[in-house]
């Protein structure tokens, strides 16, 4: 059973062990370390206004912690997934998918239909899962520069359910 909560110290062990796992595979695929769980992230993603939404989500797995996902909403339009990470042991159970569909209906709630993500053109798995989902419209390409914070170019996605 799939199950998001917004995250919480008490998972902060956990998700930090998570997190150090992503690290080279993020390094690799962005060039960057992917977005830490419970930190304040609002500088590292542009100094957003206090009334944009920024919540870490931990994903459980029958009850264990198998990942987390930032979410950002500043639109009553579409909610933008940050990060999104599953642990290496609990790949290929659908847990990645479940999580999503779990998302979209809690924005759906709020009377939002549509999701966004970036997503590195280097990032094959992660390409390959986005698209797989419904991830089909291209929004914006963005190529690598030196004032970039990857060493890539990002694909933003969009879906909508």
């Amino acid at each position: 059973m799939i199950k998001i909560t917004k995250s919480t110290d008490n998972h902060q062990e956990s998700l930090n062990q998570i997190f150090e796992e992503s690290i080279p595979y993020f390094l690799k695929v962005e060039g960057r370390e992917p977005l830490k769980p419970l930190e304040d992230i609002r500088e590292q993603i542009g100094n957003l206004p206090a009334s944009v939404n920024i919540t870490c989500f931990t994903i459980f797995f029958n009850n264990e912690i198998a990942g987390y996902t930032w979410i950002l909403e500043e639109s009553t339009e579409f909610y933008y997934v940050l990060h999104f990470y599953v642990k290496d042991s609990l790949k290929r159970q659908n847990i990645g998918r479940s999580t999503i569909e779990l998302l979209d209906n809690l924005y759906r709630q709020k009377g939002i239909n549509t999701c966004q993500l970036l997503v590195s053109g280097s990032n094959y798995l992660g390409l390959k899962f986005w698209t797989e989902i419904g991830f089909n419209k291209i929004v914006y390409v963005e190529a690598s520069d030196e004032n970039s914070p990857t060493s890539t170019v990002e694909i933003e996605l969009e879906r909508t359910f």
